[in-house]
């Protein structure tokens, strides 16, 4: 029998491996490479060959999907191993439709998110603290001790971002919601009591970003009963949020951090358009839950 990768047995790898794709719902290799060598203790260079067989071992198994597509992002619909060369390719739980990266941990988090088909390839949503890079929005939020990341690539825009408290047992809108925003809506919904909801009894979302390309973004209080708060933020808050971030929610660390963001934050209840100039930039939906945008 051949040696194993780190001396770890190929029954707890591929179960390793399937774990991790559970949790993500869709993932791509780089991402499960990073998670399993972590779980595992071992380098990721060290697996990386191990693990594509496993996957293929799983897929065969129908255990897990597999989609391909061309670095623009077009679906390859007979993929060929020989033919087809430079490819990206997503793992996924059989019957994961959504096409989000990720999408499995929102919904942990007893959160929703809705975007439109032909955006879903733009939008990653990781529970790591993701590198900031030209050409894309970096959406940074603590919910139930999940740390969530969002990034949205700006060759979407324009695009309205609309946030709003999740009610159980309701359905979000989307009728209303496009008949307001048009259909580039990006709408989450979260469990955060203090929120204006999002539900079709609800102000259609506690407050909404526009992003639109060359001309900035945007920020809309949608007349709120408990106010939204907007800040710049300082290199010293960004470290300060990020260390509360990878902390993975815990209560204390996040309800530190809101204090200090009181504290710092310049409190102009925003009623109307808010011209945002520059990132990164706070959010606070009411005076307690921070939504920081790099």
């Amino acid at each position: 029998m051949p040696k194993q990768p780190g001396g770890i047995t190929k029954s707890i790898r591929m179960d390793c491996v399937r774990r991790v794709v559970e949790k993500f719902g869709r993932i791509r290799k780089t991402q499960i490479d990073a998670r399993v060598s972590a779980l595992l203790g071992i380098s990721s260079d060290e697996v990386s060959r191990a693990i594509y067989r496993d996957l293929d071992e799983l897929v065969g198994a129908g255990k897990l999907s597999v989609e391909y597509f061309t670095r623009d992002g077009e679906a390859i619909v007979d993929f060929d191993r020989d033919l087809h060369k430079n490819t990206v390719a997503e793992w996924m739980m059989p019957g994961c439709e959504s096409r989000i990266v990720g999408r499995s941990l929102i919904d942990q988090s007893g959160s929703q998110i809705f975007v439109p088909k032909f955006l879903e390839s733009f939008v990653e949503i990781s529970d790591e603290w993701l590198p900031v890079e030209s050409g894309r929005l970096l959406v940074m939020l603590t919910l139930k001790q999940h740390s969530i990341s969002i990034a949205i690539d700006e060759a979407v825009a324009p695009v309205v971002l609309l946030f709003g408290r999740r009610v159980e047992n309701e359905f979000v809108p989307k009728n209303a919601i496009e008949a307001r925003f048009g259909k580039r809506v990006i709408t989450l919904a979260l469990p955060v009591p203090t929120m204006s909801s999002v539900g079709p009894l609800g102000k259609l979302g506690h407050f909404s970003i526009c992003l639109d390309g060359e001309l900035g973004m945007g920020l809309l209080d949608h007349s709120s009963k408990n106010g939204t708060f907007f800040s710049e933020v300082s290199l010293e808050q960004l470290a300060e949020f990020q260390s509360y971030h990878i902390s993975l929610g815990e209560k204390t660390a996040a309800t530190a951090w809101s204090r200090s963001g009181r504290e710092l934050i310049q409190k102009d209840r925003i009623a109307g358009d808010c011209e945002i100039k520059k990132r990164p930039f706070v959010v606070f939906a009411s005076s307690g839950f921070p939504i920081l945008f790099l």
